[in-house]
C-alpha cells in the first residue's frame, strides 16, 4: 500500500476511535494535510522559493486552487454543523474560528457574509475561506487559543470535525487514485459519519 494511503488510513482510524473532539480534529487534519500534499504533487503545484513549505501552505493551495472547488464546498455544506459554524461570532464580534492575519479575517468575513447576508462569492473563494477556517482552528488548537474547558471551543471543534471527516473521505476517493488505495478508501466508507 502507498505510504500516503496508509498514513491517511491509520490517522482516520485513530480519529474514529477517539472520544475526544480535540484529538479527533487533529487526526483528521493530518489526513487533510496528506491529501493536500498529494493533490499538489499530482498537479505540479509547488511553493515558490521554499524548500520546506509549511503544511498550511498545502492546505490553502488545496482549497484555493482545487479544480473542483464546487465539490469541496458541497461536501462541507452537506454537514449539518457547517452553517452554524461559519455564521457564529464570538463575544468580541470576530469569526468564531479566530485568526490573526488580516487577510484571513477578510476571507472569513466574506464567507460569513455569503451565508448570513446573501452576498454571493464564487465557489473558489468559498472553498478557500473554508480551508482558512479549518486551518485556523488547527492553529488555535496548537498555539493555545482553544481550550477544553470552554464550551464555545468544544462546540467549535466538535462542529468542525464532521466537516473534516467528509472532506477526508471525499479527498481520499479523489486523490488516492492508485489501485492499491481501494482498500484504504473502502475502510473510510465503512465508517458512519
Amino acid at each position: 500500500m502507498d505510504d500516503r494511503s496508509e498514513f491517511v488510513r491509520q490517522w482516520f482510524k485513530r480519529a474514529q476511535k477517539s472520544t475526544d473532539d480535540f484529538d479527533r480534529y487533529i487526526c483528521l487534519y493530518l489526513c487533510l494535510v496528506v491529501l493536500a500534499k498529494s493533490w499538489a504533487t499530482q498537479n505540479g503545484i509547488n511553493p515558490c522559493n521554499d524548500d520546506d513549505p509549511e503544511d498550511g501552505w498545502f492546505v490553502n493551495a488545496y482549497f484555493f486552487h482545487h479544480e473542483n472547488a464546487h465539490i469541496l464546498v458541497e461536501v462541507a455544506e452537506s454537514v449539518k454543523s457547517f452553517l452554524p459554524l461559519v455564521t457564529q461570532k464570538n463575544d468580541e464580534g470576530d469569526h468564531i474560528a479566530y485568526c490573526c492575519r488580516a487577510t484571513d479575517r477578510e476571507k472569513l468575513k466574506a464567507l460569513y457574509m455569503h451565508y448570513k447576508a446573501n452576498s454571493m462569492i464564487p465557489d473558489s473563494l468559498r472553498a478557500g475561506a473554508i480551508g482558512v477556517m479549518l486551518k485556523n482552528i488547527r492553529n488555535n488548537l496548537f498555539h493555545g487559543r482553544k481550550y477544553y474547558e470552554r464550551e464555545r471551543d468544544q462546540m467549535l471543534v466538535s462542529s468542525a470535525a464532521p466537516i473534516l471527516h467528509s472532506l477526508v473521505i471525499d479527498g481520499a476517493k479523489r486523490q488516492l487514485d492508485l489501485a492499491c488505495d481501494i482498500e484504504a478508501i473502502s475502510c473510510l466508507d465503512d465508517v458512519d459519519n
